[in-house]
């Protein structure tokens, strides 16, 4: 499990993107695109909710209760509908928060295109340890 989420990780890595880079609006929603982010502010700022890595997975279910989740892995959780506070990462359509979890904590917080959620859930179905997980359940 360690290193299927070492692999998600690194999968996430290297989706990220400079910010600088331009995309024309076809390219946009063809190529994967990501960037890290630092903290998600879940509530209004001044309530002081907030998502950032060594956060617990009881915390972050806690937090995010009211927000629906798609589970690629018990490790790895996609909320979507976000906004970034980067126009460049809203012009390439980053709308996907990923959390990643090793030991009952974030690890990783990206906000990704809905490309970049397909190649990680494409991965991960091709992913032996991803199979080995699923045949347990």
């Amino acid at each position: 499990m360690k290193n299927l989420t070492t692999s998600i990780v690194l999968l996430a890595a290297a989706l990220i993107v400079s910010a600088s880079t331009a995309l024309s609006a076809d390219s946009k929603n063809q190529s994967p695109r990501g960037f890290s982010v630092r903290s998600l502010n879940v509530t209004p700022y001044e309530v002081g909710e907030q998502i950032e890595r060594g956060a617990t997975r009881a915390y972050v279910a806690r937090v995010m209760s009211g927000q629906s989740r798609q589970e690629l892995t018990s490790d790895v959780w996609v909320y979507s509908g976000y906004h970034a506070e980067l126009d460049a990462a809203n012009e390439q359509g980053c709308g996907s928060m990923i959390i990643t979890f090793a030991n009952d904590k974030v690890v990783d917080l990206k906000l990704v295109n809905k490309r970049a959620v397909a190649v990680i859930i494409a991965k991960l179905k091709l992913s032996p340890a991803a199979k080995n997980i699923a045949s347990k359940k």
